[in-house]
């Protein structure tokens, strides 16, 4: 250091020292006990740390203190006289500003008996960690009897507010190992026993101990005038993602039981019960330790302390041969952390067998180790060495400014003055030691354990940072991002998704890994099927079940991958209900479904058990949705064609529906009664209506009622009500069955709109009422709807009283001409509407569905005088079919329109399950234009689109030729 710059902050930091002491009303002890050991002391300090500097300039009566008393003496009495003053404390400004002013004088004592070289590393450490527990102590004792006065809880010990509290602080890391850094934060657990706080406030006890342990974060942490007392941190608790900052005994225990991590047993080696209520804390260890310490390990634990070993290896690690400055003496290559790991890694594999080498200071079960036989003589004086060398420069790196750092200064000024505070002359000689201790316990961590790997084929992802090894593998596999994918593969290993939160669905799914990455490497996009797959994995409920299923058939993940890289919308919904997956292990989920009366067999035997229309709902959302997956992954994989899946999912709506609405009429006959003479039917329009429904199809329905007095009340429930009321009432009941977002997912979207006098009108119609409107008042878009309209819910007597209006609507004679224009106004306001986004916006593209549609819907009411038993309650194909067959259209016309009107059906489907909002040629993903390529028989998505354009085009034509 630059002699100009040593002398005057020197001579600056002397002269504040000095007006100290002349204001002090001991200025001439003080003055007495500043000799020339104590000025040697105080210059090193005044140039090497500015924070003990400010702490001796506000506080210099320590010297005398100092120099009175030997060092432990003097914090001994700090310590009492703290306790004394705050015990029963109930003012918590006067408790923060004692314990700030307690850490700043302790500290100061500590460091000047460290740089004297006065005491040892145990010695400094064990002061620390006992200023740390006592500042704990107080701040418990304080929240627990200031809640007392405030009446939110009853004190078992009313002068020893801790004792039995049910509350208690679990030190970790090196504060549960009685090693704390002079500049630590202190890893804390707090936890609560419910049975044990006799909490009588407002609230409940989960908010009493989150708020509380607020108030002590807040006690030890908050900066203020006087500084802080310790940074704390509370992320070692069981699951910190999902648990608040207190946590119940009975939900760790249940964590530690099922979910507990192995660098969690590691982390749990040094966990001790430091306030609170102790004896609490203290049975919760020893609860866990066969969580901790396991007499023998499994494969998988193996495996993960591997992991341990890379992740410290890799982390942080650099070459020792170039410059020291800015090298990490805890995380980087010989540092701190390796010597710890090195003991913990070995006591993690022998503890479980050998109880006596349960040691929680390092250098303590080092030399357990050593005792028996697990490491050498030469090598425990090496890491010994070196712990104590790195802990003392990590002190003194801390003491510059009560920092928690332990990166050495990355300019070659601010190094000297670490190698100068350090008691070097030089920083050679300073480098060369440090460099000699970081490589002998480089060389030693190396050694261990260095085919404990055992299988090759095996990458363990569980390390924070990647090695080499990790990225060139992922990179081999075709991933692009290959950090962002480690991070991915790393959460799945260390348990984040809900569905891997225990130990043995983890070690089910690691053996699935490699699987997994190879076939996601053979996607288009491998990056791109990765976060698709974790985005599916991250939605999955913890389930033994659904893991043991994925586990059980590497089929099951095939279809996984191909569902979420085709459709998403379909893997989005898999991923929300998991159970439809049970089916895919059916003998028969690949076949045909069955046919109406064996579907209805199988609903029916799903609804014995149904004791309500709660219960019936359950069965009919878990089957109606299971035969919607089968029917979807049928069609994706090309097993069936759209046309086919759309009969198939209107005859399961018409068998759901038929089966269901039963029960709701029961559920309100228990208040309302019932009608005697009286008949229901359910007609349904649109795609349902004529059978050619995709897997978003909402259901257009209309309930019809027909009895011969409508002035009559219900009988036999505790109310009566008049007929409209009464169906109006089962309506709404419903659908708002059927409509509920539940845990299964909603059954449909009901549309009832086509209803007499659309939401004017009430929502069910008597059979007179529906037989009026249509005749007299309906538009001749509502008759277009009607060419659609099919009963598939009521009695063969009303079933064939509505076909037969439906009939005679129908087949009235039109003026064509007139008939044309009103279609084609209704065209033009869907046009102005509704703008399509692109040709494959299949349903109002030009000679898109709403064209075809409405073409067959014109040539229906034009022709159906002439055809009626032809035209009337076909399928749109079907009735194309029919218009040649009955020369109204050329049959080379009914090809062209057939084809195109199957292909749009198919793509509409695929669509339904693929994409989310409008559709777009840029928004298609690959695997969803193979797919394309594949309906439309074409050798690329390019040729497909050209494809569609012309069958667009001439459908068209077709259609403009006629209205």
């Amino acid at each position: 250091m630059n002699n100009i710059i040593e002398t005057d902050i020197s001579k600056n930091n002397w002269d504040k020292l000095n007006e100290a002491i002349s204001e002090h009303v001991q200025k001439d002890v003080l003055q007495n006990h500043i000799n020339q050991e104590t000025k040697a002391s105080l210059n090193k300090i005044f140039l090497y740390s500015p924070y003990l500097s400010s702490v001796i300039h506000k506080f210099p009566e320590l010297l005398i203190d100092i120099k009175s008393n030997a060092y432990d003496k003097t914090i001994d009495n700090l310590l009492l006289q703290c306790i004394n003053k705050n015990h029963l404390q109930t003012d918590v400004s006067a408790l923060m500003k004692d314990l700030r002013i307690l850490k700043q004088k302790v500290s100061f004592i500590i460091a000047y008996a460290d740089i004297n070289n006065d005491w040892n590393l145990d010695s400094v450490t064990s002061y620390l960690t006992k200023l740390a527990e006592t500042c704990l102590k107080l701040a418990v004792d304080y929240i627990m009897l200031s809640s007392a006065m405030l009446n939110k809880i009853k004190l078992k010990h009313g002068k020893n507010p801790s004792l039995d509290c049910g509350y208690t602080v679990i030190a970790m890391g090196k504060l549960g190992s009685k090693e704390l850094n002079y500049s630590s934060d202190i890893d804390l657990i707090v936890l609560y026993d419910e049975s044990k706080i006799n909490y009588i406030g407002r609230n409940d006890t989960r908010d009493f101990c989150i708020r509380a342990t607020q108030e002590l974060i807040k006690i030890i942490e908050s900066r203020t005038e006087d500084g802080y007392v310790f940074r704390t941190d509370l992320r070692l608790r069981p699951d910190p993602a999902s648990t608040p900052i207190a946590v119940s005994i009975e939900t760790a225990e249940n964590y530690y039981e099922t979910m507990g991590m192995n660098w969690e047993r590691a982390a749990m080696i040094k966990a001790r019960s430091v306030a609170g209520d102790i004896s609490l804390g203290s049975d919760f260890i020893k609860y866990i330790r066969p969580f901790i310490w396991r007499r023998n390990l499994d494969l998988r634990a193996i495996k993960d302390i591997y992991a341990i070993k890379n992740q410290i290896k890799n982390q942080h690690s650099n070459n020792l041969d170039n410059s020291l400055m800015g090298h990490n003496i805890k995380l980087g290559t010989g540092g701190i952390r390796f010597i710890e790991f090195y003991a913990q890694i070995q006591q993690l594999i022998w503890g479980g067998k050998k109880p006596i080498l349960r040691e929680q200071q390092t250098l303590k079960a080092l030399e357990l180790l050593y005792n028996d036989g697990l490491i050498s003589k030469a090598d425990l004086d090496k890491l010994t060495s070196a712990y104590i060398y790195l802990r003392n420069l990590e002190h003194r790196l801390q003491m510059v400014e009560d920092e928690q750092t332990q990166t050495l200064p990355k300019s070659s000024d601010e190094y000297a003055k670490i190698a100068y505070f350090s008691n070097y002359n030089n920083s050679d000689d300073f480098s060369k030691e440090l460099i000699s201790h970081l490589k002998n316990v480089d060389n030693i961590f190396n050694k261990l354990f260095p085919d404990i790997n055992g299988d090759a084929n095996h990458i363990s992802f569980t390390s924070e940072t990647a090695s080499p090894d990790n990225l060139e593998l992922l990179r081999s596999l075709s991933f692009t991002n290959a950090e962002a994918v480690y991070e991915i593969i790393r959460k799945w290993q260390s348990g984040y998704p809900k569905i891997l939160r225990t130990q043995k669905a983890r070690d089910i799914f690691d053996e699935l890994i490699p699987y997994i990455l190879e076939k996601l490497s053979k996607s288009d996009n491998p990056d791109s099927a990765l976060i698709q797959f974790d985005t599916f994995i991250s939605k999955l409920p913890a389930s033994e079940q659904i893991i043991n299923l994925l586990g059980s058939s590497k089929s099951i993940i095939d279809l996984i991958i191909e569902v979420i890289s085709t459709a998403p919308k379909l893997g989005s919904y898999l991923s929300s209900h998991p159970s439809v997956m049970d089916n895919v292990l059916s003998p028969s989920f690949f076949s045909a479904i069955p046919d109406y009366k064996t579907l209805s067999s199988e609903l029916k035997i799903a609804l014995e058990n149904s004791l309500n229309l709660e219960d019936c709902l359950h069965a009919c959302r878990n089957w109606f949705k299971g035969k919607e997956f089968q029917l979807g992954i049928q069609m994706l994989k090309g097993f069936i064609s759209g046309i086919d899946a759309g009969k198939k999912l209107a005859e399961i709506t018409d068998i759901t529906i038929g089966l269901l609405l039963p029960y709701v009429r029961d559920d309100l006959r228990k208040r309302y009664g019932y009608f005697d003479n009286v008949s229901l039917a359910l007609v349904a329009f649109g795609k349902l209506g004529s059978r050619e429904m995709s897997f978003d199809s909402d259901l257009d329905l209309m309930f019809i009622y027909d009895m011969p007095n409508l002035d009559v009340q219900s009988n036999g429930g505790t109310s009566s009500i008049a007929p409209s009321t009464y169906f109006t009432k089962l309506v709404q009941r419903f659908s708002s069955a059927v409509t509920l977002e539940t845990y299964e997912g909603k059954l449909w979207e009901i549309d009832m709109r086509l209803r007499p006098s659309g939401n004017a009108g009430p929502l069910a119609t008597s059979l007179e009422g529906f037989r009026n409107y249509q005749l007299n008042e309906a538009w001749v878009w509502e008759h277009q709807a009607l060419t659609k309209a099919r009963v598939i819910y009521g009695n063969e007597a009303i079933k064939t009283k509505i076909e037969t209006i439906i009939k005679s609507v129908l087949s009235r004679r039109r003026n064509n001409e007139e008939l044309a224009q009103e279609i084609l106004k209704m065209r033009e306001r869907i046009a102005g509407q509704f703008t399509p986004s692109s040709i494959l916006d299949i349903k109002y593209t030009d000679g898109g569905m709403i064209d075809i549609e409405f073409f067959v819907q014109y040539m229906i009411l034009a022709n159906a005088h002439q055809y009626p038993d032809k035209l009337i309650g076909n399928s749109t194909k079907d009735t194309i079919i029919e218009l040649s067959n009955t020369g109204i259209i050329t049959k080379e016309q009914a090809e062209v329109l057939s084809q195109t009107y199957s292909l749009l059906i198919s793509l509409k489907a695929l669509f339904s399950q693929t994409i989310e909002g409008k559709v777009t040629i840029d928004n298609i993903p690959e695997a969803c234009q193979q797919k394309i390529t594949q309906i439309t028989k074409q050798n690329s998505f390019a040729d497909a689109i050209v494809f569609i354009e012309k069958s667009l085009s001439t459908a068209k034509n077709i259609c403009s030729k006629y209205y």
